[in-house]
């Protein structure tokens, strides 16, 4: 059955254009402003038409911790709940914690991927926990450190087939092996919570590592030895092109301000929005009080921060909150967000989306002026 979209405002490589996106058995057949034979036609006026978003790196959402889940309907609630609000793939990330933890969380995850899902879900991003203790953020201090053959091979080898993308500071990992690993792996690698210099972030570039974990949130900056200065992982995301960057795109982590210097100095192709929320996304209220794999945080000026203010831990933002925040407070066109939160997460792992164009997997979502998700398909499949 061939299925189709209308609106004057269709999100496509070429810009925005009014036509409409036909798509049959999962995939996008023909976009364009021909009319075409269908056997279902849904007309959403000046709505905008975009494909869907990809969140890399979130947390869990609606109760729902993809670290600590109780049981897999509580990881189905969360990605249904982000599916809700524009993310048709989502990679459930699990924090730096204890081996046991990490396979409990992970056998969950396995076993949610065999079912029926709410929202395509690739594979999971584990972050940690080979990380600085002088860069932890949220992260569970206990549970820090250094790249150990220990944990990370016990993992791979129950659960190399869904692990998609693994986070490490490279000063944790001197000689390289757990670098090597996953570029061996086929894993991609970022750096992240990480008091790296200038020569270790060359190093794990040359291991493989091509992303940024949250730009500005638990990176090195310049430091100096012996009155020289060195750059340190944010410096080196602006040096190095080959590098794409995350950006908590929720208005807190990163203030407009500072999105509109990074929206103007690094290549627009090579930064993605993504939400870090954590559990309480989509039911914490001003004063709510969690935990993120034994850290306590509060939810205070629509952020989390850790209880002692000393900073934050994670959002309780979605993906069309950092769509929205990017055009309404950064100055991103339309066309930039969708690109940022769709086109380069898909073009990072490989994936058959993030495009409305003949051949792509037919993953839309439908939109106002103020970024509100309208409607949301998913492989073709009519979400809401």
């Amino acid at each position: 059955m061939v299925s189709a979209i209308k609106s004057t405002r269709i999100v496509t490589p070429n810009g925005i254009v009014p036509g409409a996106v036909y798509y049959e058995d999962g995939r996008i057949v023909y976009v364009g402003d021909e009319l075409r034979p269908c056997d279902r036609m849904v007309d959403v006026g000046d709505d905008y038409v975009s494909p869907g978003f990809i969140d890399l790196h979130t947390h869990g959402a609606l109760g729902g911790d993809y670290c600590s889940p109780r049981n897999t309907d509580e990881i189905l609630r969360a990605l249904a709940f982000q599916r809700d609000h524009g993310a048709t793939t989502v990679f459930p990330t699990l924090s730096g914690c204890s081996l046991d933890q990490a396979m409990i969380a992970l056998s969950a995850i396995r076993e949610v991927m065999s079912g029926e899902l709410p929202t395509n879900l690739p594979g999971v991003h584990i972050e940690g926990p080979f990380f600085s203790v002088e860069q932890k953020g949220g992260q569970n201090e206990e549970h820090l450190t250094d790249a150990d053959p220990n944990y990370y091979l016990p993992i791979y080898e129950k659960f190399g087939d869904i692990i998609s993308r693994w986070d490490y500071a490279p000063e944790r990992d001197p000689d390289s092996s757990f670098g090597r690993f996953l570029k061996e792996k086929g894993i991609v690698s970022s750096i992240a919570h990480s008091n790296a210099a200038y020569e270790d972030v060359v190093r794990a570039i040359d291991d493989g590592v091509n992303l940024i974990t949250h730009l500005y949130s638990c990176t090195s900056s310049i430091t100096r030895r012996s009155g020289f200065r060195v750059l340190g992982v944010t410096e080196c995301a602006y040096l190095f092109d080959e590098l794409s960057c995350e950006l908590i795109c929720d208005g807190k982590h990163l203030p407009p301000p500072l999105l509109k210097m990074i929206f103007k100095t690094k290549p627009k192709d090579k930064l993605i929005l993504v939400t870090d929320s954590i559990c309480v996304a989509g039911i914490g209220e001003e004063g709510t009080e969690s935990e993120l794999v034994g850290v306590k945080v509060v939810i205070e000026d629509g952020v989390c921060k850790l209880l002692d203010r000393t900073a934050f831990c994670g959002s309780i933002a979605t993906m069309d909150t950092a769509v929205r925040v990017a055009v309404k407070e950064a100055d991103v066109s339309v066309e930039d967000a969708v690109m940022m939160a769709s086109t380069n997460p898909a073009r990072l792992f490989g994936l058959n989306k993030g495009l409305l164009a003949e051949g792509c997997d037919a993953d839309i979502v439908v939109f106002d002026d103020n970024v509100s998700i309208k409607r949301v398909i998913i492989n073709g499949r009519d979400m809401a």
